[in-house]
């Protein structure tokens, strides 16, 4: 009951800090974004809780977490307040995140028209651990309210399943199934990730392989790399690829953060390599509460 109610509290105070601001990158965060997405397998907190929601087990910290992203190709603003919770009860992690949308999205009659939109995020995780081995698994659902001007509002439900295999603390294998309910939406398609990733003195060399099974007529791939170097154990050091035949477009990545024992930022952007109008960035800032 303490845990339940703790995070609750914890999630209303940060909804509390940006709700009145304006908001789209659906729940991405910096670190996603800079390691171009190949984090299914080594995530940690709010980024677990969007790409693979097993992994909130995989490391003990109790995290609340601000964010802004902007999305270029569709002028989209968001905010995120996020908090995740596997110290409390190291048994069971819990995360919430809430998004504010803004952007520009093609509405009922085919036309592009401003949106406003709300993304709610929420997940539970646990597993087995061993001195040389881990297991965790995890389910998050997700929650979509969209109303772009001029059409009627939507909203979608969908969730997420995933599983984490942890050998020796180096390396690490997941697989996570995204949107297995139906949504009745293009933002929310069906899909299956795999992820593998190396973990040796403060270096992270990570590939994730992405099976899209309803955006195009045919079940199409996406592929992600990503390295990431922690400079002193304080400063992360990300760049990546993404080659997307989703929508048939190469992508550079990178970013930076800065992690201390109370607190942390991080910062990422991702660039279209022949379309330079494609541009994405995100910067998360975050409190680690003891």
């Amino acid at each position: 009951m303490y845990f339940g109610h703790r995070l609750f509290v914890t999630l209303l105070a940060c909804s509390t800090f940006v709700g009145t601001a304006v908001a789209q990158d659906l729940s991405n965060t910096a670190a996603g974004t800079a390691l171009s997405g190949a984090v299914r397998s080594a995530a940690v907190g709010p980024t677990a809780l969007a790409y693979n929601p097993a992994a909130m087990h995989q490391v003990l910290q109790y995290s609340l977490d601000t964010g802004y992203h902007y999305n270029a190709p569709a002028s989209g603003h968001a905010f995120t307040a996020s908090v995740v919770d596997s110290k409390t009860n190291p048994d069971i992690a819990a995360g919430m995140s809430y998004t504010y949308i803004m952007d520009e999205s093609f509405g009922s009659t085919g036309a592009l028209a401003d949106r406003v939109g709300h993304m709610i995020r929420a997940g539970l995780a646990s597993g087995y651990r061993t001195e040389g081995m881990a297991l965790h698994i995890g389910m998050g659902i997700a929650y979509l309210d969209s109303k772009p001007k001029g059409n009627d509002r939507s909203k979608a439900f969908t969730l997420d399943a995933g599983a984490l295999l942890v050998v020796n603390n180096m390396f690490r294998l997941g697989v996570v199934g995204h949107n297995l309910v139906d949504s009745k939406t293009t933002e929310l398609p069906r899909r299956l990730g795999i992820g593998a990733s190396l973990l040796v003195s403060g270096f992270l060399a990570s590939f994730d392989a992405v099976l899209d099974f309803e955006t195009l007529e045919e079940t199409t791939p996406q592929y992600s790399v990503g390295l990431e170097y922690s400079v002193a154990e304080r400063f992360p050091l990300r760049v990546g690829y993404q080659f997307d035949q989703i929508v048939d477009a190469q992508y550079i990545s990178g970013g930076i953060g800065f992690v201390a024992q109370t607190m942390g930022f991080e910062f990422g952007f991702r660039q279209n390599i022949e379309n330079k109008e494609d541009s994405f960035f995100a910067f998360n800032l975050r409190a680690y509460l003891p």
